[in-house]
């Protein structure tokens, strides 16, 4: 089995067979092509398979990580070392997933994680560090606007679009990473994350953008975007 290195080499442990994987998307964004990820990994040519090996955690990635390890209901959505990169901004090829690692200003990856895959390093052998238990953020309810009396929120800057849910959406799709949201409520999208539905996704015919609520931007995930309708700014 042929292996080549992208950003650090680390041996690859397979899991037994039939086990059944995690899937889940993972979704961050750079405003400079030249700022790095933070990401290592290695890839199979053979089997056309690329698992991440580390994360930094003063990275782009690792800051991306705390924020997802911070909220209780996507805690589990983090990336880890083990995980199976399996799409990269819709692309599969091995040669177009680096270019996007290296280089894309969006990056939307499809996630497979396996309990029995590891990733074969010393760091495993070190003793776990014993951490104070936070208390959960409590999920905050959503303030419905009265769009008669009150003007539109506005978008945080240039990147995004204000939106508002005009059908409501439980979030609950095949894979993990999807927001429930409220009819009525007010999202913001981020401008150029539209991907095609993954298969089994409710919504089949349409696109999935990843946005946040307003009045809680800490929950943010994907959802179907025609439950959505524009709103004046």
């Amino acid at each position: 089995m042929a292996q080549a290195q992208f950003g650090g080499f680390v041996p690859l442990v397979f899991p037994p067979m039939g086990m059944d994987p995690f899937t889940f998307q993972w979704v961050t964004w750079r405003r400079e092509t030249d700022r790095k990820l933070g990401i290592s990994i290695n890839f199979d040519e053979q089997n056309n398979l690329i698992q991440v090996a580390s994360i930094s955690e003063s990275s782009l990635a690792g800051e991306k990580n705390r924020s997802i390890q911070a909220m209780p209901e996507v805690c589990s959505q983090d990336l880890r070392p083990g995980d199976i990169i399996e799409v990269v901004n819709q692309r599969t090829d091995l040669e177009e997933i680096q270019r996007e690692l290296r280089s894309a200003l969006n990056i939307h990856m499809k996630v497979v994680r396996k309990s029995g895959l590891s990733v074969a390093t010393a760091e495993s052998n070190r003793p776990a560090v014993q951490t104070a238990a936070k208390e959960p953020n409590p999920v905050s309810v959503p303030r419905q606007f009265n769009v008669a009396r009150e003007a539109p929120p506005r978008a945080r800057g240039p990147d995004w679009k204000v939106f508002q849910v005009f059908e409501g959406y439980d979030g609950l799709e095949p894979q993990g990473g999807y927001l429930s949201l409220s009819c009525s409520e007010f999202v913001e999208v981020r401008i150029g994350s539209e991907a095609p539905a993954d298969d089994g996704n409710q919504f089949e015919g349409s696109n999935y953008v990843y946005g946040n609520r307003i009045q809680d931007r800490d929950q943010e995930g994907w959802f179907p975007e025609c439950i959505l309708q524009s709103v004046g700014e």
